[in-house]
């Protein structure tokens, strides 16, 4: 909005209409001198409280020099990217002030426009109708960029819960948790769960750093975590130093102790290769069994999926 307000300065000095450019010249100016005071002093509200002023009150101070709605081209709808502003950057009930501030400027701004059209300077019919054209297309821009940015940031923030979901709940479990506030609770006939846990774990723990620790976890999740190439084996949960999955729960699968024990045998050659590049010797004790169980979210408001 800075930049593009230098064709409106321009345009004014030109015409000679020095109040008029000296506006939006006063906009980029302000703006200039908060984003440095900003860069310095990191008040964030400060700055953005400044905004949502400028644009509101400026467009209308510089519609009312030029002689009213005609002859500014309605200039006033730059003032609707304040309550736009306050809408994405301060919040939904914020933003309601800043709208009806804006509805109230626009309807004095209709009662007092045939007295400033009955004064308004000369401006040729060309450079109107441009900037009709300028003001419409320029405002509609910048609101089209903002809701951009921020769907854009929507969509982000959305794909991380989702990642986040399913790093505590199965796939069909995490659709049926999003799609119905029921209770899930599900009774499998044949299922094979495998248990791992790193022995001597409290000796180790007692020797190692937290930082050292959250290491050796992050390097040891990765590599249990990791479900590819791996169809209907699903991680329930990591108890401390144990790791729970289990095979046949959410997809039906023919091989079920088969592909529990390839697991089991992966978990064993990723704790070898992290002893061959680390000074710990690590070692897990793993263990499988078969039979019936029961899946269910334990608790709702801290989503917890156990066997």
């Amino acid at each position: 909005m800075g930049c593009l307000a230098f064709v409106w300065v321009g345009t004014f000095a030109a015409l000679g209409l020095w109040v008029s450019a000296a506006i939006p010249l006063a906009y980029q100016v302000a703006s200039t001198l908060g984003l440095v005071a900003f860069a310095r002093t990191h008040r964030y509200k400060w700055f953005r409280r400044s905004q949502l002023w400028l644009t509101l009150v400026l467009p209308f101070a510089l519609q009312w020099s030029l002689g009213g709605f005609r002859n500014s081209s309605a200039v006033c709808l730059w003032a609707f990217t304040s309550p736009l502003g306050a809408l994405l950057f301060v919040g939904t009930r914020q933003a309601v002030p800043w709208l009806v501030a804006f509805a109230g400027l626009v309807a004095a701004s209709g009662a007092i426009d045939p007295t400033l059209a009955a004064g308004a300077p000369h401006i040729p019919d060309g450079v109107v109708v441009t900037f009709f054209v300028l003001n419409v297309v320029s405002v509609t821009t910048v609101a089209y960029v903002l809701l951009r940015h921020f769907e854009q940031a929507r969509d982000r923030e959305h794909a991380r819960s989702e990642r986040l979901l399913l790093n505590v709940l199965p796939a069909p479990v995490a659709v049926r948790l999003k799609r119905d506030d029921r209770v899930i609770a599900d009774a499998h006939d044949d299922v094979t769960v495998l248990f791992a846990d790193i022995l001597a774990f409290t000796e180790f723990a007692e020797g190692a750093s937290a930082e050292v620790l959250q290491g050796v976890f992050d390097e040891l999740s990765t590599r249990l975590h990791d479900p590819a190439g791996e169809p209907g084996l699903d991680k329930t949960r990591t108890i401390g130093n144990a790791y729970l999955a289990s095979v046949g729960l959410s997809d039906p699968v023919a091989e079920r102790t088969i592909q529990a024990s390839r697991k089991a045998l992966n978990l064993l050659e990723a704790v070898d290769r992290f002893n061959e590049r680390s000074r710990y010797k690590l070692k897990l004790r793993i263990g499988l069994d078969i039979g019936a169980e029961v899946s269910s979210i334990v608790s709702k408001r801290k989503v917890t999926y156990d066997l």
